[in-house]
């Protein structure tokens, strides 16, 4: 039987489709598993810092081990190291603000203090940094401001 010529465009149509689906379908599949991947890294990378915290946890309340000031803060150098690695291979960057200007779009002002020796209106402390991912603000910065 042949068919007419619409039918033999209709039918082009829908084969044209099942391949873009097709297609669709293997790009979904590959971002899903390079997702999961990814996540697997991200949360061996947790891990790895919750084995530092038990490490010294479990040296702390071992009784025949006694820690100075030195040997607590290279433990917390060594945490603090390993966030800020984590955050760096998932792109996280923290906002630095140059000779404590203040840029409202990465800035919350949570307080303000008077400070004679300080501008006004600049940062007089930053009680959180804030973060972005590539142009995108996570968090913004939590800061104290001089208001004389």
């Amino acid at each position: 039987m042949l068919l007419d010529k619409s039918s033999e465009l209709l039918l082009e149509h829908i084969a044209n489709n099942l391949c873009q689906n097709d297609t669709v379908q293997k790009n979904l599949r590959s971002q899903i598993k390079e997702f999961e991947i990814k996540r697997k890294e991200n949360l061996l990378e947790i891990i790895s810092i919750l084995d530092v915290l038990h490490q010294f946890k479990s040296n702390i309340n071992d009784s025949t081990v006694h820690f100075n000031g030195d040997e607590e803060s290279v433990f917390y150098e060594i945490i603090e190291n390993k966030l800020i690695s984590f955050l760096s291979k998932n792109e996280v960057k923290m906002i630095h603000f140059e000779e404590d200007s203040v840029n409202s779009e990465f800035v919350k002002v949570i307080s303000t203090t008077y400070n004679p020796n300080k501008v006004d209106g600049s940062i007089y402390k930053i009680v959180e940094n804030g973060y972005m991912i590539g142009n995108k603000i996570l968090r913004k910065a939590a800061v104290i401001l001089v208001k004389n």
